[in-house]
């Protein structure tokens, strides 16, 4: 009851301010303080990210002349339509599913991952809209650092026990997998904040950590606004080393190398000399940084045996039995929900695991397995058409177009590693809101020049 009522409160909120940037907002906080695993059935069971989703995507075609309008300038809309073509051919060439699981999966997929790229978009509406998400991000960012900071001090999270206690659905070994994250005796205690997962965590905290550099570079804010700036980016930088993620440290030191290579040369030197500065006091001061980096080290000369987690050994492993079922159907994958039905990760109880794999700690995997080359090629597709208009725009704003470049790499490296997880949503909002104002800005910038 409490989450159809939460349900219905997000979706009234996103409709009331008519699809502008404050729907934005509300639909953003939601995703960063609402727990992932609380589900919703409205009219069917998701979990209540994919529901914020929806209710984008039902806020955008209750104003049709606005989306169609939208649409018709979207800079990715070719590539975005091939892309809903290759998951809705993968649904229909399934044998497996039923005709209503052909149109559910793929449409789930394109809602829950990469149609919010366009979401996002359509919420912008002013090159100034930008600016005034970042405030109310920065402190809510604030909140879930500060609240990521006690969860690790304490090594006690209540809202996550009454998430898992209230919603959890599932078997005795996913009951298991889920309470780990409250294990207080663990050797390497992860954080968790409001998020379902650690990774999820360090994830979300890493890709504002590169927004609100961004948004420091920028110099137009008072001495109050800049505080809040740099507490939010402290504690975004905090909560990616007490998630204790291999993968989300190296894919934020990945973007943010690509951050500084596209600077200008001043930028660079300046943004250098502070992170030499904050590194080296917090890996001085900080435990939690200390063991990271450790553990990060550890990986390339050890191969992170010695570790929990995954190994290289272990990652290889992975891949040559994601090999063995891609190879099976190597066109158009095995199908959704192959991994889930098929292979027994739905029911890890009762189901006969393939003893060649330890999860699918990667979004390649996964593709190979469920999707084929169709689904490979329309992601790969999908994110060269992404770089190539961030490239291609560095000259109506240059700052602007390196933060797109370096949100899209955190996210590639992220769901490389360790899978995309809960990462797409955040993800590909911030993107579309990028794109536009890009756009915007370019639109401004000719007629000022006319």
């Amino acid at each position: 009851m409490i989450s159809f009522f939460l349900a219905l409160f997000i979706s009234f909120q996103l409709f009331l301010n008519k699809g502008g940037y404050k729907s934005l907002l509300w639909g953003m906080i939601g995703l960063i303080v609402i727990n992932k695993k609380i589900l919703v059935q409205i009219p069917t069971v998701m979990h209540f990210h994919l529901w914020i989703c929806f209710s984008f995507l039902m806020l955008a075609l209750y104003y049709f002349p606005r989306f169609k309008k939208n649409l018709k300038y979207f800079p990715l809309k070719k590539t975005l339509l091939f892309l809903m073509l290759c998951s809705f051919t993968v649904g229909i060439l399934d044998p497996r599913l039923t005709i209503w699981h052909k149109i559910r999966f793929p449409l789930f997929e394109i809602v829950g991952t990469y149609l919010p790229i366009f979401l996002g978009y359509f919420c912008i509406n002013s090159i100034y809209d930008i600016n005034k998400l970042i405030k109310p991000i920065a402190i809510t960012m604030i909140f879930v650092g500060l609240y990521g900071v006690f969860n690790y001090v304490t090594k006690s999270n209540p809202y996550y026990s009454w998430v898992i206690a209230s919603f959890f659905s599932g078997g005795e070994m996913d009951l298991e997998s889920a309470m780990r994250v409250l294990d207080g005796e663990s050797t390497r205690y992860r954080a968790v904040s409001t998020f379902d997962s650690p990774f999820n965590y360090g994830y979300v905290s890493a890709l504002f950590a590169l927004f609100f550099s961004y948004c420091l570079s920028l110099k137009k804010y008072n001495r109050i606004g800049k505080k809040v700036l740099n507490v939010s980016l402290a504690l975004s930088i905090i909560g990616v080393f007490i998630c204790f993620s291999r993968t989300v440290l190296s894919a934020l030191i990945i973007s943010y190398l690509v951050y500084f290579l596209f600077s200008t040369l001043s930028t660079k030197l300046k943004y250098t000399f502070i992170t030499i500065i904050f590194l080296g006091f917090t890996y001085a001061t900080v435990p939690a940084v200390q063991k990271a980096s450790t553990n990060l080290v550890e990986v390339f000369t050890k191969g992170g045996k010695d570790l929990g987690g995954s190994s290289i050994e272990m990652r290889s492993l992975q891949f040559f039995g994601a090999l063995k079922y891609f190879e099976q159907s190597p066109i158009r994958g095995n199908g959704y929900a192959y991994i889930a039905r098929e292979l027994g990760w739905a029911d890890r109880d009762g189901g006969s695991l393939d003893e060649d794999m330890y999860g699918f700690e990667s979004i390649i995997y996964k593709l190979m397995i469920e999707q084929g080359i169709i689904g490979i090629s329309g992601i790969v597709i999908f994110f060269v058409a992404i770089f190539r208009f961030l490239l291609r725009k560095k000259k109506v704003d240059k700052q602007l177009s390196i933060l797109g470049v370096s949100i899209a790499t955190l996210f590639l490296a992220f769901s490389i590693g360790t899978g995309s997880l809960g990462a797409w949503p955040f993800t590909m909002l911030l993107l579309g809101v990028i794109i536009k104002t890009i756009q915007l800005k370019e639109i401004t910038k000719k007629i000022y020049e006319i």
